[in-house]
């Protein structure tokens, strides 16, 4: 309850257990949060978007699971999330085209569903997207390749043809098999 001024927590690689303590999100100045590479479980409460200040969230290598993307859409200062090697569901909200400032989006091996949205485009900043080894389908919007230097990366999901001519022989191996 002192911590209100905390800028940064980062309890990585602790094997720290149980849920995340709702207390960790009345720290409405945290800028980063980093709990990654531990034994973590649950989805996350609602709660998370009192961190309105929040550039960087990693989350990754636990046992997290549920929808996330929709709570942390709002979080407009969010540069870096990190998300992968959990079990995190849902789609990509339209909205996350409010992470104006996002930079860094790593989803990967999670069991994240439905398509990729065209808003995705919108995200000026964005350099590095990472969304392989999911259940993403349907088509890759075109509106991907505004996406920085990087080739997103989007293989082993299953995702249909035609692909963005900018993509084309970046999208890896895909299951077409549901297809139209």
């Amino acid at each position: 309850g002192n911590l209100t001024n905390l800028k940064e927590l980062e309890l990585v690689n602790n094997s720290l257990t149980g849920t995340i303590p709702i207390e960790i999100f009345n720290l409405i100045n945290l800028e980063k949060l980093w709990l990654f590479n531990n034994n973590l479980v649950g989805e996350i409460s609602n709660e998370i978007m009192k961190l309105t200040n929040l550039k960087s969230l990693m989350l990754s290598k636990n046992d997290f699971e549920g929808e996330v993307l929709s709570k942390i859409t709002s979080m407009e200062k969010l540069e870096n999330i990190e998300l992968q090697e959990n079990s995190f569901s849902g789609e990509i909200p339209n909205q996350i085209e409010n992470l104006i400032n996002l930079e860094y989006l790593n989803l990967s091996e999670n069991v994240f569903s439905g398509l990729i949205p065209p808003e995705i485009g919108n995200l000026t900043y964005l350099n590095n997207l990472n969304l392989s080894k999911n259940s993403f389908s349907g088509l890759i919007p075109d509106e991907i390749c505004f996406q920085g230097d990087n080739s997103p990366i989007l293989f082993n999901n299953n995702l249909c043809f035609p692909y963005p001519a900018c993509i084309e022989s970046y999208v890896g191996e895909q299951d077409n098999s549901n297809c139209i």
